[in-house]
């Protein structure tokens, strides 16, 4: 078979009956390569704490369709291209690894460290522990990003540690706030926000891969008299926990929309038997 090749604009095209072209991808600007991931604070010897976007360029994997990762709380780290995600060494299950790989740019850190070169002179990242954080919300310019260890935050990927005495994790649209805190000061979630007064106040909360909901206990179908209503509360591990019998009374008539990135659950309260509504993320469920 005559193949001959020649180099168009960047791409190698072949001709053999067919034309086929395979591109060199074009990093972005900025973005860094092999040989400049010491510099973004990114190594294949030592772990990091990353963000990811989706590669969106057009040319044959693994060139291209992985993602950017790129430090937190380094001022000047770059994106570096990663082929894929290893979770091999993260023990994560299969639905976790979706928590991770269907969330938006932005949604989710991971610390982990880079992989050996492969065949396409392109690595792979291999995931130590995976975060993802609540949809629609997104950390300014200003804030940093921070792991919690008692009555001290530590800034991700530096040396730095603040004493606090307190995490406001209250990040607004009707998520159950002591849930965040309970992943916070319990279950190593990490947070994005800025400390003033020594407050570390969220915008942001990353929960750590993977978040279980419950178990939660049998719960009693109690009996009411009629015209009275069972109230719950709900737990900060999102258990719905009975309360007593009331009789309902006068409820708002506002409803909280929770978007379509989040799921509604509600359930009768004390003292008149009105509706609660939370919006937990829909990934969670």
């Amino acid at each position: 078979m005559n193949v001959v090749g020649k180099l168009l604009g960047g791409c190698a095209v072949f001709s053999a009956g067919l034309l086929v072209a395979a591109c060199a991808p074009e990093t972005p600007s900025g973005a860094a390569d092999d040989g400049q991931a010491e510099s973004s604070a990114l190594s294949a010897t030592s772990s990091s704490y990353v963000t990811l976007q989706h590669d969106l360029r057009k040319c044959a994997a693994p060139m291209c369709g992985g993602w950017f990762a790129t430090a937190v709380d380094k001022p000047n780290a770059q994106p570096v291209y990663v082929a894929g995600l290893d979770f091999a060494a993260s023990g994560l299950d299969d639905k976790s690894q979706g928590d991770v790989t269907s969330a938006t740019d932005g949604e989710v850190v991971v610390y982990g460290k880079l992989g050996p070169v492969g065949a396409h002179n392109t690595r792979n990242l291999i995931v130590v522990n995976a975060y993802r954080g609540m949809p629609g919300f997104a950390p300014s310019s200003t804030d940093a990003f921070y792991a919690v260890n008692g009555a001290h935050v530590a800034k991700l990927n530096t040396s730095v540690k603040t004493p606090v005495t307190s995490v406001n994790t209250s990040i607004g649209h009707f998520i159950q706030s002591d849930w965040l805190q309970e992943g916070v000061v319990d279950d190593g979630a990490l947070v994005a926000g800025s400390i003033d007064n020594h407050v570390l106040t969220a915008s942001q909360v990353f929960l750590k891969l993977p978040v279980l909901v419950g178990p939660c206990p049998a719960m009693p179908v109690k009996q009411c008299p009629s015209g009275e209503v069972q109230t719950f509360t709900r737990s900060s591990d999102l258990c719905l926990v009975a309360q007593g019998c009331v009789t309902p009374g006068v409820c708002p008539l506002f409803v909280p929309y929770c978007g379509t990135e989040y799921t509604a659950v509600s359930w009768a309260r004390s003292p008149n038997g009105c509706s609660m509504v939370t919006c937990d993320p829909a990934w969670i469920h």
